[in-house]
């Protein structure tokens, strides 16, 4: 009991904290250069092109046929295919699954990233805009009628990161878009794949509301 009233004494400054903890670790995350990562990588053995944008859309694709959920995301996945940004100018690292719980802050600072287990090598849109959908749809089950304002305080911490990422660092938007929509698209086929029969597994962030509200980012797409 005492653990849990001193984090809600802690939230609003946690609240206040948050989205400039995500946004220098971004921009941390993309000073390291793709193709230093890929050699890296290549000489422990591993394949850089895992790691690639083509790999991860050929991931997600594969799940939506393997959990039969073509007719629902079949016109988001495309959009993806006719609005696909050309290649960058320069790619960097992307840890591609940023927010609070893989952030290690201490004393004020962040010290550390953690969970790199979907990181790949893209361009630092591709990082704003993963984030800005996590966060935006970060809806939990059993908040009922409380996710519709609990979504609007996370749609202003999504351009609370975003502004301070942007500062010194221009981004574009529409290649921006393209990554969120991508992002959107695999966190459904996420919760379809936890769902498969005899294999289902409990999350958070699993009900009814994040469905909806990931719907709803693909809906503007």
């Amino acid at each position: 009991a005492a653990t849990m009233l001193r984090t809600l004494r802690q939230a609003p400054a946690l609240w206040r904290e948050i989205p400039a903890h995500l946004a220098d670790a971004a921009l941390r995350v993309a000073t390291l250069d793709a193709s230093a990562v890929e050699a890296a990588v290549q000489a422990r053995g591993g394949p850089p092109e895992f790691l690639s944008v083509d790999a991860r859309l050929d991931r997600i694709v594969q799940r939506v046929a393997k959990f039969r959920v073509q007719p629902t995301l079949a016109p988001a996945l495309g959009w993806l295919a006719a609005h696909r940004p050309p290649a960058p100018e320069r790619r960097c690292l992307v840890h591609g699954d940023l927010g609070p719980t893989n952030l290690m802050v201490r004393d004020g600072d962040l010290v550390a990233v953690l969970d790199w287990s979907k990181a790949l090598l893209a361009e630092p849109e591709a990082e704003v805009g993963f984030l800005r959908v996590s966060i935006r749809t970060a809806a939990v089950s059993g908040l009922g009628r409380w996710n519709r304002p609990l979504g609007r305080v996370l749609a202003r911490v999504a351009e609370r990161v975003t502004a301070r990422y942007r500062a010194p660092r221009p981004l574009d938007p529409e290649r921006m878009r393209w990554y969120e929509t991508l992002r959107a698209v695999g966190l459904l086929a996420s919760i379809v794949k936890r769902r498969k029969p005899g294999k289902q597994r409990s999350h958070i962030l699993d009900g009814r509301s994040a469905e909806q509200a990931l719907a709803g980012e693909l809906a503007v797409a």
